[in-house]
């Protein structure tokens, strides 16, 4: 999964991690790809960089959640 991040954002040192470079990260996932991905994205990178950079503490907005209408056929008579 760490090599579907963009290219500035691997090259920065786990310690040099920010709350603005994350904000920038979501921006950037925002354009395409769908809330899910973005937050199946920010829970990896907060478990890793919790893991690697304890004292960093994430409160980033994530895009909503879609909520998708369950298909129901409807009878034809």
């Amino acid at each position: 999964m760490a090599n579907r991040f963009p290219e500035w954002f691997c090259k920065i040192p786990v310690s040099d991690i920010t709350q603005i470079k994350i904000n920038q990260l979501v921006n950037e996932f925002s354009k395409d790809k769908s809330p899910k991905t973005i937050r199946n994205y920010h829970g990896f990178l907060t478990a890793v960089s919790g893991t690697f950079h304890p004292n960093l503490r994430v409160s980033t907005i994530l895009p909503q959640k879609v909520k998708n209408e369950p298909y129901t056929p409807s009878q034809i008579v």
